[in-house]
């Protein structure tokens, strides 16, 4: 295992990077308030990336092996007592890190965190998500996706050969996805596929559901 740090400041961002040689199967990210995580994958090697960027504050995270797992941890989180709280919170644009996160292929990841967005595009991997508020956009999924969002958007473009099970209790689900197999209503899709080379299992409350299909 080789963790490496490096710290830099480019006009009023503050940039942490960290990475770590590890062959551990399972990546475990925790975060409370983020503005969002950009999640690629890491074709060279073993070494799994995070580059954290705040503006207000300097990123504070942990990158280490623990458990049997690597974990990936934020320490940034909201003070109650904090005289500029009211203002944050009233804030268009609130002043959260956002990372980018590589992950070499076929490892096992499970990220959580309260509120903050979530971006992917090709990653190959099981990805399971749990969040509270955000918008979460992937972008062609390749391996085993399991999400749950109470509020906030799902959007999922270029799904193919894919085993679908998508609900959403007080939301809309839209969908270009068209199979005779499938049950479909503006809560629920079900589209069994004879042989998937991927899984997506999408449960929701307050959040809307958007899924499109491959357009190659």
């Amino acid at each position: 295992m080789v963790l490496l740090l490096l710290t830099s400041y480019v006009y009023s961002q503050e940039i942490v990077e960290k990475r770590i040689d590890s062959k551990l199967g399972e990546v475990v990210i925790e975060f409370d308030l983020i503005d969002n995580i950009q999640l690629f994958n890491n074709y060279d090697g073993s070494d799994i990336i995070v580059r954290a960027e705040g503006t207000v504050q300097t990123p504070i995270y942990q990158l280490k092996e623990y458990n049997g797992h690597v974990l990936i941890k934020g320490y940034e989180s909201f003070d109650a007592n904090d005289e500029s709280n009211p203002d944050k919170v009233c804030s268009i644009e609130p002043n959260y890190t956002s990372y980018q996160i590589y992950i070499p292929k076929n490892r096992i990841l499970y990220v959580s965190f309260i509120e903050g967005n979530f971006y992917s595009e090709n990653y190959q991997g099981d990805l399971n998500l749990k969040v509270e508020d955000g918008i979460l956009k992937l972008n062609q999924i390749v391996g085993d996706t399991n999400i749950q969002l109470n509020s906030g958007s799902v959007i999922i473009h270029e799904i193919k050969s894919t085993k679908i099970d998508a609900e959403t209790n007080l939301g809309t689900l839209l969908t270009d996805l068209a199979d005779e197999t499938q049950i479909k209503d503006s809560r629920k899709l079900l589209k069994p596929h004879a042989n998937p080379s991927n899984s997506l299992i999408i449960r929701t409350i307050l959040a809307n559901i958007y899924l499109y299909g491959s357009k190659g």
